[in-house]
C-alpha cells in the first residue's frame, strides 16, 4: 500500500523569546503526524526519543521525513527487486521495544501489540538485559539478576530505566506553566563564573554626520547587572528492591515531580528577585525615585495604571534621551488579579469616585500576570513591564544556553541500584531597570 504523510497540524504560532512554548508546539505537531504510524515499533521509538531529547534543531518536518523513511524499508523498489536495508540494529530495536514496554505499563506510552516485552515486569526485563549481556541466569535467584542487570558492563538496563526517568523529568518540566517567559529574556552564559550582562541598555540616539564628517561611537545604557549562574538540583535513587517490587512510579512519578520542582525552582527565583528589591551596581535599590521606577501608593485603577504607562514612556536613555517604553503587562498577587482586569475590561474610568461616565483610557492597553508569588510578599504591591524585546527587565541566564533539567546516572558502592542527579544551571538576574515599575499600593 503507498505510504502517505499525516495531514500537517495548524498551531498559532508561539511567541519566538518562549522556548517552552515552541517545544510545546512542536511536540504536538509531532505527535499528530505520528500517530497514524505507531503501530510500527521502529517509528514509535523513534518518535519517544525525539519528545524525550528535546531538540529544538530536530523540527517536525524532519521527523516526517524520518518516519517515511522507516516506513519504505523493506518496500520493493521501482527497479528490479534489490533492496537497501536501514533502520536501527537488533540491539537498539530490543532496548526501544523494551522501554516502550515499561513507558506503556506507567501510562506513558501506548502499548505495541506485536511488542514481545508486552507486560513484561521490570524484574524480568532487567533479566532479560543481563541474558542479552551473555551472562547465564540459571540457579539465580530473582534479587541476584536484578544486581547484575545494574552491576554488569554491558547491561542496557540502567539505561534504559535513565531514558524512561529522563523523559519524565522533561514531561514535569513542560507541565508547570508559569508567564514568566512573557516578560523575561534568556540569556547565554558559558561558565559559573559572575557574568556582567553587556548590550541590555538602550543605545545612544544617532548624531547627524555632516558631508565628509566623522562617525562618532555611541554607548549602550550602564544598566546591565552582573548575573552568576548557579546549580539547582536533587538526587534520587533507584535500588533493587523498588524493581523486584515492581514500582513503576520510582522512575516515572518521581522524576516527573523532580522535572517540575526545578522548574518551579526557577519560577521561584524569578519573583524572589522581583520582591527583593536588590541593590543596583550604581548603588541604589533597583526601585528607586532615582530610576523613575517608584511611584506613590495607590490601589489599581484607570489613574493609577495611566500614570505607571506615563512613567514608562517618559524614561530616558544615559544620554538624557526619551526612548518610550510602552507598558506591557501588570504584575500583580492573585488578590489583586480580578481588579486588575476589571480596570483593563472596563468600558468608563475605574477609579475611588466610581465615575461611570468617563472613558477608560487604558482599556485593553496591557495583561494582566498574576501570581501566588507576590501575594506572599505583599497584598498590596503591584508591578508593570514593558516588553523585555525593548528593555529587559529580567534576565534568566542558563549554562550554554540550556533551558531544560539535566538528568545523569551517579553510580557507587553506596547505592544498592543506581542514583540519578536531577539538575538545571541558571540564575535570573536584572537587565535594565527602566523595564520594570512598582507601584507600593495602597
Amino acid at each position: 500500500a503507498p505510504v502517505t504523510a499525516a495531514a500537517p497540524v495548524t498551531a498559532a504560532a508561539p511567541a519566538p523569546n518562549d522556548p517552552l512554548a515552541q517545544l510545546r508546539a512542536r511536540n504536538t505537531e509531532i505527535r499528530a503526524l505520528a500517530q497514524p504510524h505507531l503501530a510500527n515499533a521502529e517509528v514509535r521509538a523513534y518518535v519517544d526519543q525525539v519528545l524525550a531529547e528535546a531538540d529544538p534543531a530536530v523540527t517536525a518536518d524532519l521527523v516526517g521525513r524520518r518516519i517515511l523513511a522507516m516506513l519504505a524499508t523493506g518496500a520493493a523498489p521501482l527497479a528490479g527487486n534489490v533492496q537497501v536495508q536501514a533502520g536501527a540494529d537488533q540491539r537498539d530495536q530490543t532496548r526501544a521495544a523494551m522501554l516502550n514496554a515499561i513507558e506503556a505499563r506507567a501510562g506513558n506510552a501506548t502499548p505495541d501489540a506485536q511488542n514481545p516485552y508486552r507486560g513484561h515486569s521490570l524484574a524480568e526485563i532487567a533479566r532479560e538485559c543481563v541474558v542479552a549481556a551473555g551472562v547465564d541466569v540459571r540457579g539465580r535467584d530473582r534479587m541476584e539478576v536484578v544486581g547484575l542487570a545494574f552491576t554488569h558492563s554491558t547491561s542496557d538496563f540502567p539505561g534504559l530505566l535513565g531514558d524512561a526517568s529522563r523523559r519524565a523529568v522533561l514531561r514535569g518540566y513542560e507541565e508547570v506553566d508559569s508567564p514568566i517567559e512573557e516578560f523575561t529574556e534568556a540569556v547565554s552564559v558559558p561558565d559559573f563564573k559572575p557574568t556582567t550582562l553587556v548590550g541590555l541598555g538602550s543605545f545612544s540616539n544617532l548624531l547627524k554626520v555632516p558631508e565628509g564628517g566623522e562617525y562618532k561611537h555611541g554607548t549602550f545604557g550602564e544598566q546591565g547587572q552582573s548575573v552568576q549562574v548557579a546549580t539547582y538540583g536533587r538526587l534520587f535513587t533507584i535500588t533493587r528492591q523498588a524493581i523486584i517490587n515492581d514500582d513503576l512510579g520510582i522512575f516515572s512519578d518521581v522524576p516527573r515531580k523532580m522535572g517540575r520542582a526545578a522548574r518551579r525552582t526557577i519560577v521561584k527565583a524569578v519573583w524572589d528577585l522581583i520582591t527583593s528589591n536588590p541593590t543596583l551596581k550604581d548603588g541604589k535599590a533597583l526601585f528607586h525615585a532615582d530610576h523613575g521606577n517608584l511611584l506613590t501608593g495607590a490601589a489599581i485603577s484607570t489613574t493609577s495604571v495611566d500614570a505607571m504607562r506615563v512613567a514608562a514612556a517618559k524614561a530616558r536613555d544615559q544620554d538624557g534621551n526619551i526612548i518610550g517604553l510602552p507598558l506591557k503587562a501588570l504584575l500583580t498577587p492573585l488578590s489583586l488579579g480580578g481588579l486588575a482586569r476589571t480596570v483593563r475590561e472596563s468600558q468608563f474610568e475605574v477609579s475611588g469616585n466610581k465615575n461611570l461616565t468617563t472613558p477608560n483610557t487604558v482599556r485593553n492597553t496591557f495583561e494582566v500576570i498574576d501570581d501566588g508569588h507576590l501575594d506572599a510578599d505583599s497584598a498590596t504591591a503591584w508591578y508593570g513591564v514593558v516588553p523585555p524585546s525593548v528593555a529587559a527587565a529580567i534576565v534568566i541566564a542558563y549554562l550554554n544556553g540550556n533551558k531544560t533539567p539535566y538528568l545523569e546516572e551517579a553510580r557507587g558502592f553506596d547505592v544498592d541500584g543506581v542514583a540519578w542527579k536531577v539538575r538545571i544551571d541558571a540564575q535570573p538576574g536584572i537587565g535594565d531597570y527602566r523595564g520594570i515599575y512598582k507601584n507600593p499600593g495602597a
